[in-house]
This record gives structure tokens, C-alpha cells and sequence, in this order.
């Protein structure tokens, strides 16, 4: 347990919470600092020593090595660092899955978008085939047109 951090927050007048939105972390990877089973990086700790006015060196101080001989406060941190580093590739390997997924649905949305225009220029194309008969249509009837005012004046 980190006593002095909880302290610190207290003081402040702050819940777990509160503190974890301030320096921008879940609330649930706060409570694991504060009771002292994560390290967290040197950002957190800079961000918590200017949010409480208290050196880091004291806030990242974790009682409950108190209790366990030189070795075993080795063997206890090393274990820690192992967990956090476990901890960390778990995040990070999350984080690819979710841009994974994130970049699936993306090439789904470009896909179907792909297909509508595909389907867009057929229409487009019908109807210049259209637009483009009509025009035939409105020469042809133009040049009877006058052809009928020609025969008519000479007569």
C-alpha cells in the first residue's frame, strides 16, 4: 500500500476517481498504483508529484516492502516488474486486436462503399446511353424537321 499516495489524495481532497481522470488512467489502474501492485511509468508519477505537491520518490513509496527481508523486497520487485510487464504486452496486444478490428470494419465500409459506386457508374453509363439516344432522337426529328419546312416552301 502506498500510504503516503493515498494520503496525498485525501488531502487533496480527492477520490480514486477523480485522480485517475486527472492524470488521464482508468480509475481501476489508480487503485492498482495506490495500493502499490503496479509501478506505472515515470509520466504518471511526474503528473501525480505536480497534481499533489509531493515528490514522487515519497508518493511511489510502497509500505508493504516493510515487512519482508532485503531479498525477498528483491524478489517481490522483481516479481512486480514481471506482472507489469505482463500487464503492459496484455495492453498492448489488446490495443492491436482493437485496431484490427477498427481496421476490419474499415475495409468492410470500403468495400461496400467500392461496390455502390461500381454500381453508381452503371447507372451513370445507362443513362448517358439514354441521354445520348434521346439527343439521336431530337437531331433526327430536328433534320425532318427541317426538311418538311424546305419541302414546304418549295412547293
Amino acid at each position: 500500500m502506498r500510504q503516503i499516495l493515498k494520503d496525498a489524495r485525501t488531502t487533496a481532497g480527492m477520490t480514486q476517481k477523480e485522480t485517475a481522470n486527472a492524470i488521464k488512467v482508468s480509475e481501476r489502474f489508480y487503485q492498482h498504483l495506490e495500493a502499490g501492485t503496479r509501478e506505472g511509468k515515470g509520466h504518471i508519477w511526474d503528473e501525480l508529484e505536480a497534481l499533489f505537491n509531493t515528490p514522487q520518490r515519497e508518493l511511489r513509496n510502497n509500505d508493504s516492502h516493510g515487512n519482508y527481508s532485503s531479498s525477498e523486497q528483491n524478489g517481490v520487485a522483481e516479481a512486480k516488474e514481471l506482472n507489469e510487464a505482463a500487464q503492459d504486452f496484455m495492453i498492448d496486444v489488446e490495443t492491436i486486436l482493437d485496431i484490427g478490428e477498427d481496421g476490419r470494419d474499415t475495409l468492410e465500409l470500403i468495400d461496400t462503399q467500392s461496390a455502390e459506386i461500381s454500381a453508381l457508374r452503371q447507372i451513370v453509363a445507362s443513362k448517358d446511353v439514354q441521354i445520348d439516344r434521346l439527343i439521336s432522337a431530337v437531331e433526327d426529328l430536328n433534320k425532318t424537321a427541317s426538311r418538311s419546312v424546305q419541302n414546304g416552301s418549295n412547293r
